[in-house]
């Protein structure tokens, strides 16, 4: 162990606490899983113990309303029932689909089939209803008064002196009307006394007319009435008590095995919802007590890995740490902590004798770099003042050689004013061609002097209109083609150096029309825009272009790239640029032969004083 590195040790040591981590994660994973799947199950239970409950409900409203159409025969009842037949159906569908018990799923199959042979029985009970209704409330009357009518037949055939058929005719009457009230009493209240006693009576009413001795048509039709109205009355009094057995047996076992059944499964539901109450409790005990247990030992292991690292890491460190201090001190040190190790200690400790040698080689280092940088001081002065020296002979040899050369060009002209007569046409060639170079070279020196002004002079900020401006500079350039020269109406007004900026512009826009080779229709065309901080302006003319291999070399001193046989003397575009950059700014063209030229510069919005002293410096 002592043998592998810090490095390894670290791993080995946090491999182990993500190790303990996880097994940590998968016992609160495996106790959380097992959790939830208990609620979801008391959940289910929950929902068929609620669902059940309004079973139980349905099933008493059922009864009911089927009571209340056994008395009341209301046809809206059976429309009810078939409704409350049809949600039980669907609640039961639903207990049987959260149910997770195979007893469960079986009883709500077996409450289901009985629902169906109670509504099937309630059909029937309808239709016996119907019945019994239809016979004592239409076919009944038709068959009394069809016997009342045979009476009063057989009563108008006997003889007015006959008065032992009469009376016995009128006993026979009365029985049948004893009969038909007790048959109508049972349809309000039945009683199986009352059928017999109203048998029983027919029968005597059938006797009373046996003593009558008449044998007419009217006695064996009255006897034919009276034994359909005891037939149809019978067949009623069947239909009611079948309705009756239905409803009070066989619709009531029915109905109290369905509440039977629900009540069983709501106890089983409630048992099932302790029972996995219990086992939750359970497992979120257990869960609690496994993962305190993985925690603490996962928290020991921790610190008694964190400690051996302490111990074999942190002390080297410590003296290590106070080892670079002095050696960021600059200090050379002979002894370091850790140099016998074999780990990265040992590497740190080698490292530290490496910088304790560095630090002397970086003293040396320092020394030789400060006599170098003394040297270097020495010779950027000398620099700056030969820099200065030249300047300074720029401009002395370009003021003091002007005298020399205007003192040629008078003797030139005196020459010729005073030897006119006598001078040969080549020697007053010569003489005109001396005058002319003079004045090209003094022009040479005018443009060697402007560029070595350039940053030299301090120039003054003034409020400039670039509009007015324009109009100034045109004022002073020689337009002899009547090249169109147009600018944008929206031109800046800011402070700034006006007259270095005039120069630019002079020179730019007198190149573009000196140069346009266009004897009608030159135009020159001039634009702002804002860019940042710097304002971009633009001189496109439509003059003869230049080559782009002669981009370059057209900032260059005494250099020309247009028309070689045009007066110039190539210096112009050399002072602009000098003059451009000096206040921070940049030129460039764009150019092709034959399409024109675009000399684009930019020129700083705010002149700051900064820039003003670096300008002038």
């Amino acid at each position: 162990m002592n043998r592998l590195s810090i490095k390894s040790k670290i791993y080995l040591g946090t491999t182990a606490i993500v190790a303990l981590l996880i097994l940590n994660g998968l016992i609160v994973y495996v106790g959380h899983t097992s959790l939830s799947k208990n609620v979801s199950l008391m959940r289910q239970t929950h929902q068929a113990s609620t669902s059940l409950l309004a079973i139980d409900r349905d099933v008493q409203e059922l009864r009911f309303r089927v009571d209340r159409f056994v008395t009341s025969g209301h046809r809206s009842l059976v429309e009810e029932v078939k409704n409350i037949h049809s949600r039980l159906g669907t609640r039961i569908a639903e207990v049987r689909a959260n149910a997770s018990a195979t007893d469960i799923d079986q009883t709500c199959l077996r409450i289901q089939g009985h629902l169906d042979e109670y509504l099937r029985l309630f059909d029937t009970v309808v239709q016996e209803r119907q019945l019994s209704k239809d016979l004592v409330e239409n076919d009944l009357p038709l068959v009394a008064a069809q016997v009342d009518r045979a009476f009063e037949s057989l009563s108008s055939s006997l003889a007015p002196d006959a008065s032992a058929p009469l009376v016995s005719l009128a006993q026979s009457s009365s029985r049948f009307s004893k009969a038909e009230k007790l048959v109508l009493r049972y349809f309000e209240n039945p009683d199986g006394k009352m059928v017999a006693s109203a048998v029983a009576t027919l029968e005597e009413a059938r006797a009373d007319l046996a003593s009558i001795s008449q044998t007419s048509g009217p006695k064996k039709q009255l006897l034919a009435d009276l034994r359909d109205f005891e037939r149809i009355a019978l067949r009623a009094v069947q239909a009611t008590r079948g309705y009756l057995m239905l409803r009070n047996v066989l619709m009531a076992a029915e109905a109290s095995e369905i509440s039977y059944l629900s009540r069983s499964l709501r106890a089983t539901a409630e048992i099932r919802q302790q029972q996995i109450a219990q086992q939750v409790e359970q497992t979120g005990r257990r869960v609690n007590a496994i993962t305190a247990l993985s925690v603490l030992f996962a928290g020991a292991v921790a610190i008694l890995i964190g400690g051996k690292l302490a111990g074999s890491v942190l002390s080297p460190i410590s003296a290590l740490t106070n080892t670079f201090n002095r050696l960021s001190a600059r200090e050379s040190l002979d002894s370091f902590p850790g140099a016998q190790r074999n780990d990265e200690i040992g590497q740190m400790a080698q490292a530290a004798r490496v910088f304790s040698d560095q630090n002397q080689q970086t003293r040396e280092l320092l020394a030789d770099a400060e006599r170098l940088n003394n040297t270097l001081q020495q010779q950027t002065r000398k620099l700056t003042s030969i820099n200065d020296e030249l300047d300074n002979f720029a401009y002395i040899a370009s003021h003091d050689l002007k005298s020399p050369l205007r003192a040629i060009r008078q003797l030139a002209t005196w020459v010729h004013e005073d030897s006119a007569e006598q001078l040969t046409p080549e020697t007053e060639g010569h003489l005109h061609q001396l005058n002319e170079r003079a004045c090209r070279m003094e022009r040479l020196l005018d443009d060697l002097l402007a560029f070595s002004r350039v940053g030299r002079l301090n120039a003054a900020l003034h409020h400039v209109d670039i509009d007015p401006l324009l109009r100034d500079t045109l004022l002073i350039i020689d337009n002899p083609k009547q090249v169109a020269v147009t600018w944008q109406s929206d031109m800046p007004s800011f402070a700034t150096a006006r007259t270095p900026l005039e120069q630019v512009f002079l020179n730019l826009i007198g190149n573009a029309i000196k140069h346009n080779h266009r004897a009608k229709g030159g135009k020159v065309h001039i634009e702002c825009t804002e860019v940042g901080e710097h304002y971009c302006f633009s001189v496109r003319d439509n003059g003869p272009g230049i080559d782009p291999e002669q981009h370059d070399r057209a900032f260059q001193m005494y250099q020309r790239v247009g028309d070689p046989s045009i007066d110039g003397s190539g210096m112009g575009l050399a002072i602009v640029k000098k003059q451009i950059e000096h206040f921070g700014g940049t030129i460039e063209i764009r150019s092709e032969v034959g399409e024109g030229a675009v000399f684009s510069f930019t020129w700083p919005i705010v002149i700051t004083q900064h820039e003003k002293e670096s300008h002038r410096g």
